[in-house]
């Protein structure tokens, strides 16, 4: 039992949480999942049940479009109480990520 940690169940949310907080907009699950995609933080379906779970807790809210979401002033907080639990591995690529967003939109 000793070395091996406990996997941080609640990570997956915090990066969700932290990809939208950079996005800046209501962001689609088209987006987040190609920001999901072929990395190991979560699959498609366990981002879908994490939005599910966010949503129903008030740490996000569904946009104006169908497949839609945006933090809440709850997901806010909680984000700035648990940053630092996302790896900044993880935040980097986000932002990196977020940065060829707004290129591409440019």
């Amino acid at each position: 039992m000793h070395g091996k940690r406990k996997p941080d169940l609640a990570q997956p949310k915090l990066i969700l949480l932290y990809a939208l907080e950079k996005l800046g907009l209501q962001a689609t699950v088209a987006v987040l999942s190609e920001l999901t995609a072929g990395r190991d933080w979560m699959n498609y379906f366990d981002m879908r049940q994490n939005l599910l779970e966010l949503t129903e807790s008030g740490f996000l809210k569904s946009g104006l479009e169908p497949e839609q979401y945006a933090l809440t002033g709850a997901g806010l907080s909680a984000l700035g109480l648990y940053r630092k639990r996302i790896p900044i591995a993880i935040r980097t690529q986000i932002d990196g990520f977020v940065r060829e967003q707004g290129e591409k939109i440019e």
